[in-house]
């Protein structure tokens, strides 16, 4: 028997949607991928040709964390804007609320940097530093254009905020879509955005195979995660689709499936392939991925997983997923400063002194995290929660 649908929304006076713990432990899983990614997959020391080297080159998929970070964002504020739609303050609200919840740990980080910058000549630290970028562009969330511009994701400081860029840039534009929308095209117009991202990316290879920046950074590029996710939380929030995925969960299951093989032959794409076939993997990966997690949400709010529900929602890795905005803001930059600090190198990892410093940098990201989310995050959550959003236009609506 299914159960409701999760986080249906607020509902008369703006009252705050049930918190599902099973999505905190998705934003956990999440995050912990792009951490053992970022910590050990990348500096890991192989021998070319041995079954480590193998895995190691296997294991860098683990990026798709982040595509799992677009496709719960794309749900969870996707279902905000269409609970709240109608809403006379919707725009104030929103981004108010928004501005608290993301702002001061990403500024706090750019702080950060600027101090590191007065250390940039200090050993070990040009991994963090260099390439040297202007500061201007992270101060208004377009860094993914410089990095586009440059052919390069920049310094390691603060090389993980493209996707920040990319998501403050949706939070900017989608509420403004949402809202001009009747409820009859709101399925056709998420359906033509999802569309459109492949075939942006198939464009960009198609004419210069160096934009691969543009096909890996760019909101419309990738904007295919974040509107699945708000196709899913429509879905969930509409009787008529409602009962028509009720009598697809066969079809629906092999779909899953399906995605999740797909997944799993990613990292095995020969490098050297028809240009046919290049672009096909170039536009599609990242709709496939996309697929494969908006399924697990659907399947998470349909009921229809409840061992993986249960699994999610253990006390660590909530806790995990509760902390881990600024766990991934701060996991690189708190790497290399460790490896500075106490080995004047970059990281890697060759010896147990590099695996010391390594879990030390590990137990210092989440030590920290905690810190910022008791310290303010929370705390400006709570506050952002005073801003009520003006519903009693929403019947007549």
């Amino acid at each position: 028997m299914d159960r409701g649908p999760v986080l249906t929304g607020a509902q008369g006076g703006g009252a705050e949607p049930a918190r599902d713990p099973a999505l905190d432990g998705f934003r956990g899983c999440a995050v912990l991928l792009i951490v053992f990614l970022h910590y050990v997959v990348h500096h890991l020391q192989t021998q070319p040709g041995a079954p480590l080297a193998y895995a190691q080159k296997y294991l860098m998929v683990l990026w798709l964390g982040v595509d799992a970070f677009f496709v719960l964002s794309g749900f969870l504020i996707g279902g905000i804007l269409l609970d709240q739609r109608a809403a006379r303050n919707l725009f104030r609200v929103f981004y108010a609320r928004r501005a608290l919840r993301i702002f001061p740990a990403y500024f706090l980080l750019l702080a950060c940097w600027w101090i590191a910058r007065r250390f940039a000549a200090a050993p070990g630290m040009d991994w963090l530093m260099e390439p040297a970028f202007p500061g201007w562009p992270y101060l208004l969330y377009a860094q993914n254009f410089l990095m586009v511009h440059e052919g390069a994701t920049g310094p390691n400081f603060v090389a993980a905020t493209w996707s920040l860029a990319i998501e403050e840039q949706f939070y900017l534009l989608f509420p403004l879509v949402l809202r001009s929308l009747s409820a009859r095209a709101m399925l056709p117009a998420l359906s033509a955005g999802v569309a459109l991202a492949p075939i942006l990316r198939a464009a960009a290879a198609a004419i210069d195979p160096g934009l691969d920046r543009a096909q890996d950074l760019l909101l419309p590029t990738r904007w295919d995660s974040l509107l699945l996710g708000a196709t899913v939380a429509w879905i969930v929030r509409d009787a008529a689709a409602l009962a028509i995925v009720r009598r697809m969960r066969r079809p629906l299951t092999a779909l899953l499936a399906g995605a999740a093989f797909c997944v799993a032959l990613i990292p095995l794409l020969p490098r050297e392939m028809p240009s046919a076939a290049m672009l096909a993997a170039v536009s599609g990966k990242y709709l496939v991925i996309a697929v494969l997690f908006a399924l697990a949400l659907l399947f998470l709010s349909m009921g229809w997983a409840p061992r993986l529900s249960r699994l999610l929602s253990v006390r660590p890795l909530r806790w995990v997923g509760r902390i881990s905005y600024a766990v991934y803001l701060f996991h690189v930059p708190v790497l290399g400063l460790c490896f500075a600090a106490f080995l004047g190198k970059s990281p890697s990892l060759a010896t147990w002194y590099d695996w010391a410093v390594t879990v030390l940098a590990l137990v210092l990201t989440f030590a920290a995290a905690q810190a910022t989310w008791l310290l303010f995050e929370d705390r400006l959550i709570r506050l952002g929660h005073h801003f009520k959003y003006d519903t009693q236009a929403k019947e007549a609506a």
